[in-house]
C-alpha cells in the first residue's frame, strides 16, 4: 500500500530496511549515543535523523565522517527524546514530599529484567522503612514472573502485604506484573508516573526520560551500555539523578531526606528544559514538515 506520511522509525534495523525500499523515514536517534547502525543508510536523499540534542548531533556528524560517509547537517534535526505526552501532564501537580508523607519510589527493571540481584538486595534493604510506613513502594516487574515472585517472596519477609489492586495508593508495597509488556506500562502510565517522587532505575532511555518529564528524581541501577552511562551523566549533571548505593540503601534514603537533595532533585526535575518534554511532538512536527517538503522536491515512496 502507498504510504502517504514519513515514516517514523524508533529502530535503526527497520529505518534501514524502510530506506533501502525506498520510503521517506524519519530515524529516531533515541539515546544521547550513535551506534554504527545509524550510519549505514545516511546518504540516501529519503531518510533524516531526529537526535536527542546538539551534542548527539555533532557526534553523529563526527561519525559519520569518521565512517566516510557524506552528511548534509541539515538532515540531522535536535527534536529531544520522544516521551509520551500523557506523562509529561502529570507534572503540574508534582512537589518535593512534605513533611509526615511517606517517600513514594518506583523500583523498576527493564523489560530483559536487568539488575535482578541488584534490586533484590535494596528491596530486602529498603524493608523496616517499608513495613514502618516511611516509604511506600511500587515494585514494576513488567512481564517477567521471577521477579514478581521474588517481589511477593520479599514482602512475606518484611511482613507487608501487597496491595490488592494497582490503584491502592494507601498501601506500602504494591507489584505491577502482566503478562502483556503494553498492559504493564499502561500501569506504569497510569498509576506511578503520578504518583511517584522517585524512580530506581538503570538509566535507559525510556523509564529514566519519562522518569524525568514525570517531574521525578532518579537513583541509578548499574547502566546496561554506553549510551545509558550517558544519559546517567546527563541527569546527574543537572541534579536530578545519583547512583543508587545498593547495599546501603535506606540510609542512604534517609540522607538524602535530611540533606534536602531530594526537594532539589524534584525542583530540578520540575523545571528541566523544554528539549527533555517536547521531542514526541517535534518528531510529529517534522513528519508533517518533511512531508510537503519531500513533496516540493519530488521525493516520492512506494
Amino acid at each position: 500500500a502507498k504510504v502517504g506520511n514519513p515514516i517514523v522509525s524508533l529502530h535503526y534495523e527497520t529505518g534501514n530496511i524502510l530506506a533501502k525500499e525506498g520510503k521517506q523515514v524519519i530515524q529516531v536517534v533515541n539515546d544521547p549515543h550513535i551506534r554504527p547502525q545509524y550510519l549505514y543508510e545516511v546518504e540516501r536523499p529519503n531518510i533524516v535523523y531526529a537526535v536527542f540534542d546538539n551534542t548527539t548531533k555533532d557526534k553523529f556528524l563526527e561519525s559519520a565522517k569518521g565512517a566516510g560517509k557524506q552528511v548534509n547537517p541539515e538532515r540531522i534535526i535536535v527534536t529531544g527524546p520522544p516521551v509520551d505526552p500523557r506523562i509529561i501532564k502529570v507534572r503540574q501537580k508534582k512537589a518535593a514530599p512534605s513533611s509526615g508523607r511517606a517517600l513514594r519510589l518506583a523500583i523498576t527493571t527493564g523489560g530483559l529484567g536487568q539488575n535482578q540481584g541488584e534490586i533484590e538486595i535494596l528491596v530486602r534493604n529498603l524493608g523496616p522503612r517499608i513495613k514502618t510506613g516511611a516509604v511506600q513502594v511500587v515494585l514494576y516487574a513488567s512481564t517477567l514472573p521471577d521477579f514478581r515472585q521474588m517481589y511477593e517472596d520479599i514482602a512475606r519477609e518484611i511482613g507487608v502485604e501487597a496491595g490488592k489492586t494497582i490503584d491502592d495508593e494507601a498501601a506500602s508495597l504494591r507489584i505491577i506484573y502482566s503478562t502483556s509488556i503494553v498492559d504493564a506500562n499502561q500501569s506504569l502510565v497510569d498509576y506511578v508516573f503520578p504518583w511517584a517522587d522517585g524512580f530506581v532505575t538503570k538509566p535507559s532511555g525510556d523509564m529514566a526520560y519519562d522518569a524525568v518529564a514525570a517531574g521525578c528524581f532518579l537513583l541509578l541501577l548499574e547502566p546496561w551500555g554506553e549510551w545509558e552511562e550517558n544519559i546517567g551523566k546527563i541527569f546527574t549533571d543537572l541534579g536530578i539523578a545519583q547512583k543508587a548505593d545498593v547495599g546501603n540503601f535506606a540510609n542512604q534514603i534517609d540522607s538524602l531526606l535530611q540533606s534536602g537533595w531530594v526537594k532539589s532533585a524534584i525542583e530540578n526535575s520540575l523545571g528541566i528544559d523544554n528539549l527533555f518534554l517536547n521531542g514526541a511532538k517535534e518528531i510529529v512536527d517534522l513528519q508533517q514538515k518533511l512531508k510537503l517538503e519531500w513533496v516540493s522536491l519530488n521525493v516520492t515512496q512506494p
